[in-house]
């Protein structure tokens, strides 16, 4: 998927909107993704409560959930640490930990990213938080170097070769092979009667002349018969 630049701020990009759907999800993304190097501060975007604090969950990692004064709950997820409690009070722009790539994580540079989500406090639901993406990226402590520009750069340019080899090489070889299959399987069925007129006729023929068939060349002609009459049967 392509990064998007969100606001005024080229520092960090969302890597993964929200409900997206990329091949290595079971479900739409809940939230989205950031590409903040290890180690990138993360501040609370608003006023609120610690409602809970996760470490090493399988799936989102080191985590802080946030209860905010709009009854919205944030989640910041793949911490590499945490600095803040359960049931602590906090401010719009107070420490919440560093980023990092704990949990399930895939994708470029280690996986290393943040990924947000919000939550409706009441409905419990998962709402688009890329309005608070700008907010997000603002408040980090770091810029990206020149030496991760660079590698992001890169990164970029490999994933694009990439899709394109994808689009215009292996999917039209899949493509040709999947027709050509099906061809395949409807030519036989299509011949499937006159294969057996000309099996049974020829085998008549024989036997009226008084000659014998090798049982192996016997068995290979009724198998074969009998395995085209199959995929016909399965290409129907």
């Amino acid at each position: 998927m392509e990064a998007v630049t969100v606001g005024n701020t080229m520092k960090f990009k969302i890597t993964s909107e929200f409900g997206a759907k990329e091949s290595f999800r079971n479900n739409p993304h809940t939230g989205i993704d950031i590409n903040f190097p290890n180690g990138t501060e993360l501040q609370s975007i608003a006023d609120g409560v610690v409602e809970n604090v996760v470490y090493n969950h399988d799936s989102i990692g080191n985590a802080v959930f946030v209860k905010f004064s709009d009854d919205t709950t944030g989640i910041y997820a793949h911490m590499s640490s945490i600095s803040v409690e359960k049931g602590q009070l906090i401010q719009k722009g107070d420490l919440l930990g560093l980023s990092g790539n704990t949990g399930n994580v895939v994708g470029q540079n280690g996986g290393y990213h943040l990924h947000f989500a919000l939550k409706d406090g009441s409905t419990g639901e998962y709402i688009n938080p890329t309005h608070y993406a700008d907010d997000l990226i603002s408040m980090t402590n770091k810029d990206m170097g020149i030496g991760e520009k660079l590698l992001q750069g890169y990164n970029d340019f490999a994933d694009k070769v990439i899709e394109s080899e994808v689009n215009f090489i292996l999917k039209p070889i899949g493509e040709a092979i999947a027709n050509g299959t099906n061809e395949l399987l409807t030519m036989f069925t299509l011949y499937l009667p006159d294969m057996f007129m000309i099996v049974t006729v020829l085998t008549g023929l024989l036997i009226c002349l008084g000659i014998k068939l090798p049982k192996t060349l016997t068995f290979y002609t009724f198998g074969l018969v009998g395995a085209v009459a199959w995929l016909a049967n399965a290409n129907s």
